[in-house]
């Protein structure tokens, strides 16, 4: 055989072993990713398994609001969760502290939850009516940091919003999609 054969024939597999290896990592990459969907999945269904033993069969959304908030420092980072719920002579606000923060990241906090509650039901809310109740640790008035992230997740009986809860953190982009 000659050396331009054998060269040719040295390429030829150095060529198929780099493709093989690049197609090998490829794989690995889409089975990590398919990993982590999973354990996403995983994680959620255990997240509304103990939600469900606790909740029970009650129709309270007062008691399902308090567990939801009692529950959820075990699943995500808070600097406060709240939940607002609509009552016939007004609204009702119960704010959990688990961090300090100031008065002003209160009142965002309240200011984005009536605008949030406001387009779910297409009504507007009187910050007169609201009836507050806090818990968890202190207002710090000395605290600096504003409200950055938050979401929002409704309340809902049957086809009716009847109130919305609110994770906030001081965190720039703290909550993304996932």
């Amino acid at each position: 055989m000659s050396v331009v054969a054998i060269l040719l024939l040295s390429g030829a597999l150095l060529a198929l072993a780099g493709f093989s290896y690049w197609k090998i990592n490829q794989y690995k990459l889409a089975i990590d990713k398919q990993e982590i969907e999973y354990n996403h999945r995983v994680y959620e269904l255990s997240v509304l398994r103990q939600l469900s033993e606790r909740i029970g069969y009650t129709f309270d959304v007062k008691k399902i609001s308090d567990v939801i908030i009692g529950s959820l420092s075990k699943f995500i980072e808070f600097k406060t969760v709240s939940y607002m719920i609509v009552e016939p002579d007004g609204v009702l606000l119960n704010i959990h502290l688990e961090d300090s923060v100031s008065q002003k990241f209160i009142n965002t906090l309240r200011k984005n939850m009536l605008l949030s509650l406001s387009a779910l039901l297409n009504t507007e809310f009187s910050q007169d009516k609201i009836s507050e109740t806090f818990s968890g640790t202190i207002i710090d008035e000395e605290s600096m940091d504003p409200l950055e992230s938050f979401f929002n997740i409704p309340l809902v009986i049957g086809d009716n919003v009847v109130g919305v809860i609110t994770v906030a953190h001081t965190a720039k982009d703290m909550y993304k999609s996932e």
